[in-house]
């Protein structure tokens, strides 16, 4: 006996799409970056200090909505890999820079994630990108 097609009442929830799709997305990113030893979280911090040379922790922390008590492993696993270093900034905080290392390996990542991002895009009609991505905006309160 074939198995009965299950019927799902929220296929139309905004919720239960948006779940999906990240869903999706974040197992495709995480395997294409698994290639460069790294998780989607360390590659992202990566590129924002790669933006932002000398930022601080607590900034990037503030601007990717990740706690202090979750920065601060992260950051410190970075530094043992040789891939970010600390350097005081004022006298409380430290100013994050990348290594040489880091350096090479943000290029690879930056372009891996770029591509992927692409490619995401591209599977929405180009009428709809702009549109689509206020949407996004507008849910998660992210502004432009």
């Amino acid at each position: 006996m074939a198995d009965k097609k299950l019927i799902l009442r929220f296929t139309n929830h905004p919720g239960y799409n948006l779940r999906m799709a990240t869903n999706s997305a974040m197992s495709q990113l995480t395997g294409i970056l698994a290639e460069s030893g790294l998780r989607i979280v360390e590659a992202t911090i990566l590129i924002v200090v790669y933006d932002n040379r000398g930022c601080r922790q607590s900034q990037i922390g503030k601007v990717l909505n990740i706690s202090s008590a979750n920065m601060t492993p992260l950051i410190t696993r970075l530094e043992e890999r040789g891939i970010i270093r600390r350097e005081a900034a004022d006298g409380r905080s430290n100013a994050l820079h990348l290594t040489d290392q880091g350096e090479k390996i943000v290029a690879t990542a930056a372009r891996r994630m770029a591509d992927f991002e692409a490619g995401l895009i591209a599977r929405v009609p180009s009428h709809l990108r702009k549109p689509f991505l206020e949407a996004l905006r507008h849910l998660s309160g992210v502004s432009e």
